[in-house]
Formats: C-alpha cells, structure tokens, sequence
C-alpha cells in the first residue's frame, strides 16, 4: 500500500479488504457450518437454531458494545476483534481435529463469533467519519453496502461450494486465516486521518472494561440519541420502512411464490437474488441522488416508490390470468430489483446521517442502539405477519402493508419541512 500516496485513498483500500474479508468470511462460515449441522443432525430445528444464534447477540449484547465503542480506541477494538476471531477458530479447529465437531462447540464458536463480529462492525461504523473526509463518508457507505450485498448473494454460494471441496476441519482453518488477515489489514488504517487535533481523543487508558457502568451510559447514550429530534424523525421513519417491508415483503411473499404461483425452487432463488442486486444499483446512484436531494425529501419518494413495489407484489393473486410462469419470474424479479435500489437509497443516506450528526463521544452507543431497536423491530413484524397469514390471503397482507407505507410517506412528505426546525 506504500504506492499509493494520497492517505485518505489508502484507507478506503484497507478498508475495502478488511470488510470484505470479515464479512466474506462470515456469511460463508454462518452458512456452511449450518450445512454441516443440517448433515450431522438431519434436524431442521438444529439447522435454524445455528442460523438464530448468529442473529441473537446482536440484539442482547449491541447496546454494551456500543459503550466499549465511545470509551475505548475503535481501531484497537477493531483490530483485537478480528484477531479474537481468528484465534477463537484456530483453537476451533485444534478442537475438532482432536475430539471432533460436535454440536455444542458449533453452537457455541456461531454465538461466540457473532458477538465479537459486533464489536468489529461498531467499531469500524462509527469510525468511518475519523477515516475519510466528510465528503467521502457516502463513497465508503456505498461501498461497504455492495461488500455487504455481494456477500449475501455469493456467502451462500461459496459456503455451499466449500462445504464440497473441504472438510469441515479445514474450511474452519482457512476462516481462521481470513480473519488475521483482515486484522493485519485494519492495522494499517488511519483511524485519526479526520481528526482535527489529538486533543479530541477522548480515550482513557484509565478505565477498564468490567468498571464501567454499562446501563448508566447506555441510559445517556439513549438520552442523547433522543435530544437529536431530527435524528429521532428520521430514526422513526427508517424503523416502520423496516417493519413494513419485513411485514409484507419478507414473510408473505415465499408463500405467494412458492405455495400459490408454484415459482420453481430455482426461479424462486434468482426472484430473491434480485434484492441484492438492487442494493448494489442503488449503492452506485445514491451519491448524485444525495447531491441533488434532502434526505427528507429522498426518503418520503423513496417511501412512495416502495409502497407501489409492495402493492404490485400482490397484483398477479388479484388477477391471476397468465398461464406462463416465466413472466411471473421476470414480473417479480424486476420488483425485487426496484426493492433493492429502494433499501439502499434509505440505508445508506440514514448511515450518513448517523455518522455526521452524531458526536464521537456518543456515536457506538447510538449506532448499537439503532441497530438494536431495528433487530426488534424486524421479529416483530415476522411475527404478526405470521399469525394474519394463518386467517387472511397473503395478498392482502402485502397490499395492507404497500397501502400503510404509501399513507406514511405522504404525510412524511407533507410534513418533512418540520424535520429542520
């Protein structure tokens, strides 16, 4: 990385590779040591439990990290993260060469890395301002949101491949080596390119882990997330976006095409494929579109285009006249596509605004609690959405959540001046 002279490029670079080795690494580990589990169990509640534990730290321990995040050095938590995670695997590995692979020590190393994963992903979030400039926050936003949406896409694939070529045993070493890798890697990253003056450095060498008072900061990280109105607003709106898609996208929307429209288990897989790849669309634009809009305004039309997406999901079921299932395919392929470049477009901007609104001193604490309400939110959604499809038509759970979301935006929109005073 010596060659290339500009700083702030170099640590966009190093930045790419490390994110997109952990994440890689990740997504094809949670995958594949779930296929593993399916093998060895036959069990289908195994099987889930696996992918549970990988989704579960996240909301209990993302509050408590976002403390160690506002007290201690993000690029040494950053850095001690990835390292944990490769030493964790590496005496994984040891493990089940010796004794073998057994389902408590899979439960156990899909808990325990998703957990450190935690602190690497705050730490690097809310450190993103510190690395570049205020200008190039959105690049490295758009750029994180195409690792992240290329992995969700590829995880699955290369995990299902290397679950063929390797062994289990050396598919957990190789993980092992990815992310001491991407620990070398953060090492290299400037984390005070955007700082004014060292002065600002507000880390004590003083306090240690285990004397903090986890639930007095994060009760004044939660105090002054809501003191920052225009943060709140903007919070509430990006919460029911998630509640709504996950209501009436996410659940109803297999059934409609794999129970109803009988969409083969290929199609179906290249349908849903779409999202992602939409994401990387919309991470590509949204720059100009940010340049060109406030992020009122960008949210309140996003909000109105997803809500037609939504309510064209339902269409074919109210008037189920074409015979050919490749045009179902294509219809709902190109919907999920729009879906996509629509997350992204509210995503990243919302990133954006957390990371420039939010002081230092207060900004793990309120990225973890964000993400935390959100991963509440989201089950929620899961569930009530589950028990109205036990009595109601899928379809009409889809058009009840496009019609609430079309009604929200509207008023959004109606009202988005408001949000600056």
């Amino acid at each position: 990385m010596k060659y290339i002279k500009n700083k702030e490029d170099r640590n966009s670079i190093l930045f790419y590779l490390a994110n997109l080795i952990s994440i890689f690494g990740t997504a094809i580990y949670t995958f594949a040591i779930s296929l593993y589990t399916l093998k060895i169990t036959g069990s289908s509640i195994s099987f889930s439990t696996t992918l549970i534990l990988s989704v579960l730290p996240i909301i209990i321990l993302n509050p408590f990290v976002g403390v160690i995040v506002d007290k201690f050095n993000k690029k040494k938590l950053a850095v001690i993260a990835n390292a944990l995670n490769g030493i964790f695997l590496f005496t994984v590995y040891l493990i089940s060469n010796w004794k073998g692979l057994n389902l408590g020590t899979i439960y156990l190393s899909t808990f325990v890395i998703t957990s450190i994963n935690i602190i690497f992903d705050i730490s690097i979030d809310s450190a993103i301002p510190n690395i570049v400039s205020k200008e190039k926050v959105v690049n490295i936003n758009s750029g994180n949101r195409i690792i992240d949406s290329i992995s969700s896409v590829l995880g699955p694939v290369l995990g299902g491949v290397a679950f063929a070529a390797f062994n289990i045993e050396t598919f957990i070493l190789i993980n092992s080596i990815s992310f001491i890798v991407s620990a070398i890697l953060d090492t290299l990253i400037d984390f005070k390119y955007n700082t004014e003056n060292e002065s600002k450095e507000m880390y004590s060498e003083s306090i240690t882990v285990g004397k903090l008072n986890y639930f007095k900061e994060i009760a004044e990280g939660f105090k002054y997330l809501i003191s920052k109105r225009y943060i709140i607003r903007i919070l509430s709106i990006f919460i029911i976006f998630n509640f709504f898609i996950s209501f009436s996208v996410t659940i109803p929307i297999p059934i409609i095409l794999n129970n109803i429209l009988e969409i083969p288990a290929k199609s179906y897989g290249l349908i849903q494929g779409g999202i992602p790849v939409g994401m990387i669309i919309g991470a590509f634009v949204v720059k100009k579109i940010m340049a060109k809009y406030k992020l009122n305004n960008i949210f309140s039309a996003v909000g109105i285009v997803m809500s037609v997406n939504i309510i064209l999901l339902s269409i074919p079921i109210l008037f189920k006249t074409i015979n050919n299932i490749n045009v179902y395919i294509m219809y709902y392929l190109i919907i999920m596509i729009f879906m996509g470049i629509c997350i992204s477009l509210v995503d990243i901007p919302f990133s954006y605004t957390m990371q420039t609104n939010i002081e230092e001193e207060y900004r793990g604490r309120s990225i973890s609690l964000t993400i935390s309400i959100v991963k509440v939110v989201v089950p929620i959604s899961y569930i009530i959405s589950g028990i109205l499809l036990q009595s109601i038509e899928p379809y009409i759970v889809v058009l009840f959540g496009g019609i609430s979301v079309l009604i929200i935006s509207i008023i959004f929109f109606k009202y988005a001046k408001r949000l600056y005073n």
